[in-house]
């Protein structure tokens, strides 16, 4: 869509002078002010804040983690110090892998495949495809 805006002699220049910093053109960077001034549109249900008034800054965001309680679901204490795992380690060492690169390379690459077809399959599933 084209959209024709009279603006004075100064913004323009100034306009230009900003675009020609950031090696944009003049349409690029007006495109991307504007973009970043408006509101956000609602996209699947989630509408984002219009402003960033409305969003923590950082500090706030690292007061509320740090307010955070531990869960002590997620605490599992050490079973073994490093030395012990160490020590362990090198009385037992991994026995060597009976797997050649070449085995790792097909296993890997059907892998992938599978991933990339659960991926698809999620996205049709979704609505995305």
């Amino acid at each position: 869509m084209t959209v024709t805006v009279t603006l004075s002699e100064n913004i323009a220049e100034r306009l230009q002078a900003h675009a020609a910093e950031f090696h944009l053109s003049l349409d690029a960077l007006v495109e991307k002010l504007l973009a970043d001034a408006l509101p956000v549109a609602e996209t699947n249900g989630v509408h984002a804040a219009a402003d960033d008034d409305n969003l923590p800054s950082l500090a706030e965001v690292v007061a509320m983690i740090k307010a955070t309680p531990p869960n002590p679901d997620a605490i599992h204490p050490a079973t073994k110090t490093v030395a012990q795992l160490i020590a362990e380690l090198e009385a037992n060492p991994p026995e060597k892998s009976d797997i050649t690169p070449e085995e790792w390379d097909r296993l890997w690459a059907e892998f992938e495949q599978e991933l990339k077809a659960a991926d698809r399959a999620d996205d049709i599933a979704k609505g995305r495809i």
